[in-house]
């Protein structure tokens, strides 16, 4: 009873979760590259490139 329980409970966060897991490292890498830009933008010698 407790190891079906348990098995559940894992199968719901797993639901939950990994949604969120998969598009964190789309959420990263656009908060890294706006801050790139950010900083490209504030440093004129970056203007060349």
């Amino acid at each position: 009873m407790f190891g079906q329980l348990e098995r559940r409970f894992f199968e719901l966060c797993s639901i939950i979760i990994l949604p969120f897991l998969g598009y964190l490292p789309i959420f990263w890498v656009s908060i890294w590259s706006d801050f790139f830009i950010f900083c490209v933008r504030q440093q004129p010698i970056f203007d060349v490139i």
